[in-house]
């Protein structure tokens, strides 16, 4: 795996600190991601399939970018935290934010599962419905996830 623009390196307190923010752990998978890479972009194999209910459709989107921690030293709106507090309201809890394709889309992990979904804001519920009808499966888990990008 080829991560660009990773986000220097981060500390166990740096992922403690989120974890209380969300009040959650993060699986292991992404939190051995985050001490390594803490976020970034893909230098090539960045597209990956789900299925969309919707559309009852098989559909393909591309990563844009993942979520970092630590020091805010790029775009605040990549920042893990800054998508916490502007997303976590507007999916069902137990979902996290960890990245977004180029539509504005994300790219969520389930903190009970460890899972990894797509968030497709063009089918977001009201706020007071909250549910699962525009989150996608994707994969089983954050490595698996890295694995099936094309």
């Amino acid at each position: 795996m080829n991560i660009l623009n990773t986000n220097g390196v981060i500390s166990e307190k740096d992922i403690e600190n989120f974890e209380k923010k969300i009040g959650r752990i993060l699986p292991k998978e992404y939190r051995d991601f985050l001490k390594e890479y803490n976020g970034g972009t893909l230098e090539s194999k960045n597209v990956f399939c789900f299925y969309d209910k919707n559309r009852e459709k098989k559909d393909k989107s591309t990563l844009r970018l993942l979520g970092y921690l630590g020091k805010k030293n790029r775009s605040d709106t990549d920042h893990l935290s800054y998508l916490y507090g502007m997303f976590s309201q507007r999916m069902p809890k137990g979902y996290i934010p960890i990245g977004r394709d180029p539509g504005g889309n994300l790219i969520l992990i389930n903190l009970d599962s460890g899972k990894i979904y797509f968030w497709d804001h063009e089918f977001e519920p009201e706020e007071d419905e909250l549910d699962t009808r525009n989150i996608y499966y994707i994969n089983d888990g954050f490595n698996d996830f890295i694995e099936c990008l094309e």
